[in-house]
């Protein structure tokens, strides 16, 4: 998972920006968003406007919409996510609070904002943004010699902010 921009603070409100790179980065956003979460992402909207004749002509638009969630989905097989919500991004081709359904790919941008940014919120975050094979490494390092009372040369217990912080020195 690609980490684009981070505006939050713990326990307060804020935004997140992120490309999913694997489905198991899907999965932790997945696990992140929840209702009343709002979601910003480009989406391709079918429009349909009157021409001058009076016929009707549709064409498909991209379009950056932002939805306040109500509802998740996620489809390890296809490799996204569907997130429905009302739209909460003003344009003269969808009205403001019509519902919408965002899918969420790998390899695409997308900011997710939340009233507040919890503990569990914060942990389900972290270890995503540094899903590297020196990652991996590190975290069953620590894990063996937690599970198996090694001693480690520190005294207090050992956070997955820890680990990230190790693997960024590597």
């Amino acid at each position: 998972m690609q980490l684009v921009k981070q505006e939050y603070v713990k326990g307060e409100g804020g935004s997140l920006t992120l490309v999913a790179d694997t489905g198991e980065d899907l999965w932790h956003v997945y696990n992140l968003v929840a209702a009343g979460d709002q979601l910003r992402a480009a989406t391709i909207r079918k429009v349909t406007r009157e021409t001058s004749t009076g016929s009707q002509e549709s064409q498909r638009m991209r379009l950056t919409l932002t939805v306040e969630v109500v509802d998740v989905e996620y489809d390890p097989e296809g490799g996204m996510m569907r997130v429905r919500g009302k739209n909460r991004t003003e344009t003269p081709h969808v009205r403001l609070g019509s519902f919408h359904t965002l899918e969420l790919e790998l390899n695409r941008k997308f900011t997710l904002t939340k009233a507040l940014w919890d503990e569990v919120d914060v942990q389900v975050d972290v270890h995503p943004l540094h899903a590297t094979s020196a990652f991996h490494d590190a975290k069953r390092f620590f894990y063996f010699h937690r599970v198996w009372g090694l001693p480690i040369t520190r005294d207090e217990p050992i956070s997955i902010q820890d680990i990230s912080d190790w693997c960024s020195t590597r």
